[in-house]
Formats: structure tokens, sequence, C-alpha cells
């Protein structure tokens, strides 16, 4: 290489050298301040949050406190996820400059000019000699040492960037009561009584002929969990013994839009849960608030997806001690997910309620619950978490887990859910009696046609419940006093489904009956599924969507079509 070239070549590493030495400077002093100054990490110990928490605590029905708490947190999560983004990108940056320096360092070497002769020039001063070492010595000691302190600092106050699935949190706008009010959003529907005042129910229809059946849809994973819809979607849980999964279905042509697995790091497999056939792996109804979707299976896998199908959290609660079988349905209010954990024996203390943040699958509050393992699962009445137990009815706050009343009444295999109905709540000790509550004082006790398995239906006014000998009853709600009963000869699993024109009946064999919500039995239309069925139905549209013991069937009137 010519003499002015490798001049040329020195000056442009030199160059490097200096330039990156300097950027490594200015980058660590940037991620130094960041660390420390910025707080990477700190957005959930804000003060002013937990100030405002506090207040909320004291005024939980405070919107427009609510609305300011949600642009908080929204701006603190901005600022947060710009400092791991600034510290993540200057980490990076430092190290290709490091990189760089170093390789810029070794091409100053390479093409540095040979020094001349010393011999023609005379010995060389000595100390001039040590002083011109020490100063090079010191320079590379002074870049080195930098690099290292900033090596170190991170490595003492890592930057926990979020996993590949997570992304910056937008503020959404929580659904409304009319909006929770027009979906069958949960077990039993939005009201938790198996009542949708604005719905009809088709008659005329028989699916055993396929008169009325509009479509007919094979479910992948068999499963007891009921269906629920908001708008267009229709979600149903299924399970097998190596996963357990979510679908979504179209409301209009019944066709699988999508069917997502869930995936728990570390937790029990499906096949590890001990169940009978009359419970299976995929029991507990799913829920949705119409931003997500959460759902629950018989190995305590609990998790929340998006409306399209996306994993949003999941994690394992443990594996239920269940002899029959985990089957409560999740309950969901306002920000939180409630699970009434009821396993083991009343003695071993096992049994818990679960409270869950919606948004982010983590513990809320959870209270032991001084009860054995059942099957019911827990009501929404009067801004109250009901749950029903052997022994015990208990009352909780929802916002906190706190005891508001308790009552021991319960004994025996407890399955019917709570309801209200007529300003009471109403339990069911099964197969012997029925109880109507107020502020946990028994008003009323019923023990004629008490159900065993099937939870009540009711409009408010009338209570209907089929019992395991497979009679119908109606029982006024107001006092509890039997309005009528009417044999059917077969028993029901699913709950009566109360709607404009009268009181749908599923039995166990596929046989549905419509009678009128009247003080008189009157029977509407009766007809065969098709097939077992043991899930609840839901009503939209003048249209009946029930799960079969293989199928997703979607019944309406005969002159009815669908696209």
């Amino acid at each position: 290489m010519k003499p002015e070239h490798r001049k040329l070549c020195f000056q442009a590493a030199q160059a490097v050298a200096i330039a990156s030495a300097v950027f490594m400077l200015l980058a660590g002093g940037v991620l130094i301040a960041n660390q420390f100054a910025g707080k990477v990490g700190g957005m959930m110990k804000s003060q002013e949050i937990s100030h405002l928490q506090a207040e909320l605590k004291k005024q939980p029905k405070n919107e427009q406190l609510k609305d300011h708490i949600r642009l908080v947190d929204l701006h603190l999560r901005r600022n947060t996820f710009y400092q791991l983004e600034l510290s993540f990108n200057t980490t990076r940056a430092l190290v290709w400059s490091l990189v760089i320096l170093l390789a810029s360092v070794h091409l100053v070497r390479t093409f540095r000019a040979t020094p001349p002769n010393p011999l023609e020039w005379g010995p060389r001063d000595t100390g001039e000699e040590r002083q011109s070492n020490r100063i090079g010595r010191y320079a590379v000691a002074a870049v080195f040492g930098f690099a290292i302190a900033a090596g170190v600092m991170v490595s003492i106050h890592p930057v926990q960037l979020p996993g590949k699935q997570a992304t910056v949190e937008v503020v959404e706008t929580p659904a409304t009561a009319a909006e929770l009010a027009a979906n069958w959003i949960s077990f039993r529907g939005p009201n938790g009584r198996g009542q949708f005042p604005a719905a009809t129910i088709p008659v005329g229809w028989d699916g055993a002929t396929g008169k009325g059946v509009l479509w007919k849809t094979e479910v992948p994973l068999p499963g007891l969990s009921s269906p629920v819809r908001w708008d267009n979607a229709l979600f149903l849980t299924g399970s097998s013994k190596d996963e357990n999964r979510l679908f979504r279905f179209d409301v209009e042509s019944g066709a699988l839009v999508w069917s997502s697995a869930v995936k728990v790091l570390n937790g029990p497999k499906p096949g590890d849960a001990k169940v009978n056939d009359g419970t299976g792996l995929a029991a507990p109804t799913p829920v949705t608030d119409g931003r997500r979707v959460y759902v629950m299976f018989a190995n305590g896998d609990v998790a929340a997806f998006t409306l399209a199908g996306k994993q949003v959290w999941a994690k394992s609660v443990g594996l239920p001690e269940n002899s029959y079988g985990y089957s409560a349905s999740l309950l969901l209010h306002e920000d939180k997910i409630f699970i009434q954990y009821d396993v083991g024996s009343e003695e071993d203390g096992k049994s818990k309620m679960i409270a869950l943040d919606s948004r982010t699958g983590q513990e809320a509050w959870s209270v032991k619950r001084e009860v054995g393992g059942g099957w019911t699962s827990p009501a929404l009445i009067d801004n109250q978490v009901v749950a029903a137990g052997n022994p015990w009815v208990v009352s909780y706050d929802p916002a906190t887990g706190k005891e508001l009343w308790k009552a021991n009444l319960l004994h025996g295999d407890v399955a019917p859910s709570p309801i209200q109905a007529g300003g009471f709540v109403v339990v069911t000790a099964p197969g012997a009696e029925m109880f109507g509550l107020k502020d946990g004082k028994t008003v009323w006790t019923l023990k004629d046609g008490v159900p065993e398995t099937s939870s009540p239906g009711s409009d408010g006014q009338r209570i209907y419940v089929i019992s395991s000998g497979g009679a119908l009853t109606c029982i006024d709600a107001a006092t509890g006093k039997v309005k009528w009963t009417e044999e059917l000869g077969e028993e029901g699993y699913a709950s009566p489904v109360v709607a404009s024109n009268g009181v749908l009946i599923v039995q166990r064999n596929g046989t549905m009956i419509v009678v009128e919500n009247a003080d008189a039995f009157k029977q509407l239309h009766k007809a065969e599924l098709g097939e077992a069925c043991d899930a609840t139905p839901l009503l939209h549209n003048g249209r009946i969507y029930i799960r079969g013991q293989k199928h997703l069937y979607c019944l309406g009137e005969p002159n009815v079509t669908t696209q």
C-alpha cells in the first residue's frame, strides 16, 4: 500500500476510534441517567396511582375517578415502555460502539506510519518516553473502565423487557351496561338466572327430522360447557387429555372461526384432572365482556383470549380435588374474574374464593372458604358475590373479598347455583330444601320438587326447577310456595331459560319442551334435539343456540333460513 493511502486509512481509523469512544461516553451516561432518574420498572409503585386507588376504595362507584385512574395508568405505561425501549436501544448501541472502537484501534495500529530509526535522531529522553507510555495506558484504561462500569451497572439493575407477546397496553373502553345486557355473556345469561326478557323461543322446529335446524356444527373436542355470545360470535370450550381449547363459531353460519389452545407453563396437564363422564374436562362455561373471553378447565387452567383468539394471559390455580370433577363457571364483574375454588373436604381448608384482575390475570384477592368440594358457580347479586357450598352460603364484597354475611344451611353434594328472585337470594340443598334468603336470614323454605343437579331459572317472580325424577316445578319467588308441578319423565342438568313467550326446558336425553310462563302449566312445544344434552341453551334473535353431546345447534322457526 502506498504511503499516502496508509496515511489516509490511519486518519480515518483514528477518527472512528475517537468518535466511538465519545459515543460510548454519551451512551453510558444516557443509560445510567435513564436507569436511576427514570426508574425503569417503577410504574406499579407510583404514589399517584396508590393514592387514587385508595380513594377509589372509598368511592367505588365514582366513574370520573375511575376514568382518571385509567388515564394516569396509560401515561405511566407509555412512559415506562418508552424508558424500556430507550434502555434497550442504548445498551445495544453501547455494545456495537465497543466493537467498532476495538476494530478501529486495531486499524490505527495497523496503518500507523513506521517510526523513524531512533539511531538517526540520537537517544530519546527516558522521561519523555515514560510519560508518553503512561498517557497512552491511562487513555485506554479510561475508555475500557467506563465501558466495564456501564456493563456492571446494567447487570446490577437489569432492564426487564416485555416478552414477545407483550404490547403497550391501550386503555380500552369498558363494555356498557346496555351491551352486557344485550349479550349472553355467561352461564345462565347476562343476569345469571337464565332470563332473557327481550328474546323469544322459536317453536315448530324438530331436531330429529331437521325441521327448523338452521345449522349444525360438530364441536372438535368434548365438553359440557354452555355457549356464550357476543354480537356475532359464539364461544365454547372443549378438552382432551392433552389440551384445553376455546372455540369461536359464527352466529349466522355456524362456521368454526378459530380454535385456540390454552398455554400454561408448568401447570398440570388436562389429563391429570380426576373427573367422571358426567362432568368431563371442560364443564365450566366461559364468560366474556366483549373485549376478552375468559375460560377455566378441570385441571385448574384459567386464561383470557382476545375475540380474535390471541391468548392474553394464562395461569394455573392448582389441580382441583373434586370427587366428580371441577365444574364451577367463572363470574365477571367490572375488572375482576371470580373463581369459586371449592375442593377437598371442609376440614382440610383448601377451598377458597379467588379474584383475578381480568386484564392481567394477577390475583386481586383470595379468601379461605370453610366448605368442601362443590360444583356450584358464584352469582352476582346486589353487587355481592354469593357462593353456595356445604354447609355455608357466603356473600363477599367483590372489591376486597370481605365476608358480608354467611348462613349455615346446605348439605350434600351441592351443585345448583344461587340466583336472585323476588328480592331474595335463592339457594338449594340438593334434593332436600330450597331457601329464600335476605341478608343471610332465611325468609322461606321449600321441600318439594327441589333439584339435585340443575340450577333454577327465574324471571324474578317465578322460579322454575327440574328434579332428579323429571318433575318441573313452578315456585312463587316471593313466598317459596309451589304454584304447580308437572311430571316430564326425564331429568335435566341444563338450567331452565325464561324468555318473553315462555320457558325452555332441556332434558338429558335431548328432549326440549317449551311451557308457558304462567301460574298454570301449559305446554307450547315439544321436540327432540337429536342427541343427548346437558348444557344450558342461549337465546338470540328468535333462535336457540345449544350444545349437544357432539354438535352445536342453531334452532329457529321452520320458515326461517340463514346465510
